[in-house]
């Protein structure tokens, strides 16, 4: 049984700089048991020097603590109200600062909304803004680059304009995390499909937008 004192990121493949790669059994504080590649590699007593450039196999992120990403968000809803059905088009722009623990990530999140509806009579802009939070699990992957999350958002958005309007918003989503160099940057490319359901209110008339939500984006892990 050979004892390595190591610094651990990820809990079953590790590679490090000089190609080895060693799969943990075990461990126990910085105490680790794995198994070598080919017998006579090492010996017990012998110190290895771990390159800090080494790869995780799923969440290139364990390390870091939080993280700040961004989204924009094209496309176009139906929201419903007595009956009648409008098309509102969307242009959003998300920020969130999420707190990373591993296999999760939440945090508050803010989006600045732009909608067009269109009544039938011209487009109507109408500017609102969305304070919610969401959370996330990131999902088990074999890679060192693509990192996969299911989650959703809750929130409350309104607007202050003569007929103003507001309520509560509930999206589910599947986002999937792309860092651009895994291991030696925490910068990632953002994708998430979404259904968005939202429950509004404007002088006492209720209304319902539903619709797929698709959104791109970037963001940084620290």
């Amino acid at each position: 049984m050979i004892k390595l004192l190591i610094i651990l990121l990820v809990s079953f493949h590790t590679k490090i700089a000089f190609a080895y790669e060693l799969k943990v059994i075990k461990t126990k504080g910085k105490a680790a048991i794995v198994i070598l590649p080919q017998k006579g590699l090492f010996k017990a007593g012998d110190r290895i020097s771990i390159s800090k450039n080494m790869r995780k196999k799923w969440t290139p992120f364990m390390s870091s603590k939080y993280g700040i990403t961004g989204h924009i968000d094209l496309g176009a809803l139906k929201y419903n109200s007595s009956g009648s059905e409008v098309s509102a088009n969307r242009f959003n722009l998300e920020a969130r600062f999420g707190f990373v623990r591993p296999e999760f990530e939440y945090g508050p999140l803010l989006i600045l909304e732009n909608q067009s509806f269109d009544f039938g009579n011209g487009s109507n802009k109408i500017n609102m803004t969305f304070l919610g939070a969401y959370g996330e699990y990131n999902l088990k992957f074999k890679s060192e680059s693509l990192t996969p999350a299911i989650g959703g958002l809750l929130g409350y958005t309104s607007t202050e304009l003569t007929n103003s309007m507001s309520g509560f918003r509930v999206e589910p989503y599947l986002r999937l995390k792309y860092f651009l160099i895994p291991g030696d940057s925490n910068i990632t490319l953002l994708s998430q499909l979404g259904y968005r359901y939202d429950g509004l209110s404007s002088n006492g008339v209720d209304i319902t937008g539903t619709g797929v939500v698709l959104k791109a984006g970037l963001g940084y892990y620290f």
